[in-house]
């Protein structure tokens, strides 16, 4: 970007299906590690006052064998744990802003461990990424979440598997219980809540997604969405994310549709997820237990803010 005035700060914008992020690239500015991202990315991604996002992205040096460091802040200024949609932006920029030319991008995501990310061009030009979610986790205890009362078992662990809602839960619900069936409980490098229903939609997923956020089952709180089966090869899904609210997308949220609804016998291992921005390709690996996803990312535009 050209040289920016003093005091304000580059940024980029960046969106996955949707789910949209504000990039913050310290490659070259190690300095800018020293600031309060946790107060910049609430302001950053705030839609009124801000650039708008529903995350925020800081992607700085790291050292081998990842090529980049990536920390992800939701428009709260909370800490997001792992970002699908947006580590496939990340892997844009890095492609079309710093001319990274291998196929295969090495991704250390900030309290969440190593991501890989092979990267799809034609004619040299982005096209899309397939990234390497690493292994789903299905134990409360790693989710994390306390639903002990409704485990069922998956592979002769505990695990909360198209269970039943707990009364007191499906009361706070209230009249949104009436459409969910059952729940999974998964972890994708963050918590997820998938609730099975009939007809997902954005009304019902911003009713449930409150009330489960704010549950004590869920100590960390949790991604929530609501999803359906079309058919052994295809989902639908609606998302209320942790920080951010009601999303188009949410990359962990597809991997973490793809493994409750394979675990529940109601998916095969490879299917198309619908997110409300488009589809996004998901296949569960069991012979290595990894998900792996793959998507579009596009940029937006690029700017400069003065954070107050």
């Amino acid at each position: 970007m050209p040289n920016s005035p003093a005091g304000t700060l580059p940024f980029f914008k960046y969106h996955g299906l949707g789910n949209d992020f504000v990039v913050i690239d310290a490659l070259a500015q190690p300095a800018l590690l020293k600031r309060n991202w946790h107060k910049i990315a609430s302001q950053l991604c705030n839609r009124q006052f801000g650039v708008g996002a529903d995350e925020l992205l800081l992607i700085c040096k790291a050292a081998k064998p990842h090529d980049v460091t990536m920390r992800v802040f939701n428009a709260d200024g909370t800490d997001g744990g792992m970002c699908g949609n947006g580590i496939r932006c990340i892997a844009k920029h890095m492609v079309e802003r710093h001319a990274f030319a291998r196929e295969t991008l090495h991704v250390g995501v900030f309290d969440v461990g190593a991501r890989s990310i092979r990267i799809v061009k034609k004619s040299r030009a982005f096209v899309a990424a397939e990234v390497d979610m690493g292994e789903p986790l299905l134990s409360p205890s790693r989710v994390p979440c306390s639903l002990s009362l409704v485990n069922t078992s998956h592979d002769n662990q505990p695990a909360v598997v198209d269970a039943a809602l707990p009364a007191a839960l499906r009361k706070q619900l209230g009249d949104a219980a009436r459409h969910v069936s059952a729940m999974t409980c998964v972890s994708m490098g963050n918590p997820h809540a998938v609730l099975w229903c009939k007809e997902p939609t954005r009304e019902l997923v911003a009713a449930a997604g409150p009330v489960l956020q704010r549950s004590p089952h869920f100590p960390q709180s949790v991604n929530v969405h609501v999803a359906c089966v079309t058919s052994r090869t295809r989902a639908l899904m609606w998302t209320y994310e942790r920080g951010s609210g009601v999303t188009l997308a949410c990359g962990t949220g597809a991997c973490a549709v793809l493994v409750a609804g394979v675990v529940a016998n109601k998916l095969v291992h490879t299917a198309a997820v619908q997110v409300p921005g488009g589809p996004l390709r998901v296949r569960w690996d069991k012979a290595i237990n990894h998900v792996f996803k793959q998507g579009p990312a596009a940029f937006v535009f690029a700017g400069t803010y003065a954070p107050r």
